[in-house]
């Protein structure tokens, strides 16, 4: 609660209506990666903020939308007290504001939950990836999921690649209950080299496509 008093408060220093937190829900670093997390923060007239994220139901197949608090949003097991603020440009957080209070983001979720879910597909998605697609249909007004990955703007995301060796498929381990393998091609199989939407991507796809205003990290020590 102490991390999203400070949060909301970092948000309103910054004079944002949206932005973009991600948290260290996942222990990811052997994988080089920090924030495994992300969700939109938005703020609705005087009723305070709130953050929209996609959640597997107790680690399916299935996944939902919620919309919390700051506070709760970190009251998921996390690694570490540590949140990262995503600042967008005013036009970009202003359209995704907009598919928020409307609706429309949520036509861009797709329930099929996949934790190493393919960004060049459409069967399965897990919480970055819903994130991505929201970003890229409100920069290019496109409201369907197909449609964003057919724009150019999608075809300049670049995923990072999670490698996870055949011998951990078979034995289980960090990705078992909810990765869905069969969502990759045979040579990602093959490889163990998989192609998926972190929180590490999709900033440096904002940053690449000139849609990142500032990035900033909130930390209880």
């Amino acid at each position: 609660m102490e991390l999203g008093s400070r949060l909301s408060t970092r948000l309103d220093q910054r004079g944002v209506r949206v932005a973009l937190v991600a948290r260290m829900g996942t222990d990811l670093s052997k994988h080089g990666l920090r924030y495994s997390h992300l969700g939109i923060a938005h703020r609705d007239g005087d009723s305070g903020w709130r953050i929209v994220h996609l959640l597997s139901a107790c680690e399916t197949s299935t996944s939902a939308l919620h919309e919390d608090g700051l506070g709760r949003f970190f009251m998921d097991d996390v690694v570490d007290f540590e949140a990262l603020i995503i600042r967008l440009p005013p036009a970009l957080e202003q359209s995704v504001q907009a598919m928020v209070h409307s609706g429309d983001a949520a036509t861009m979720h797709q329930p099929r939950y996949n934790v190493i879910s393919n960004p060049n597909r459409l069967d399965y998605q897990n919480c970055n990836h819903w994130v991505l697609d929201v970003l890229a249909g409100a920069a290019t007004g496109t409201l369907d999921r197909s449609s964003v990955q057919q724009t150019a703007l999608y075809a300049s995301y670049a995923a990072d690649t999670i490698r996870i060796p055949y011998t951990k498929r078979v034995v289980g381990g960090l990705f078992s209950k909810t990765a869905v393998f069969g969502d990759h091609s045979l040579g990602a199989r093959v490889s163990g080299k998989y192609p998926v939407v972190t929180v590490r991507s999709v900033v440096r796809f904002l940053e690449e496509s000139d849609l990142l205003v500032a990035q900033e990290s909130v930390r209880l020590e």
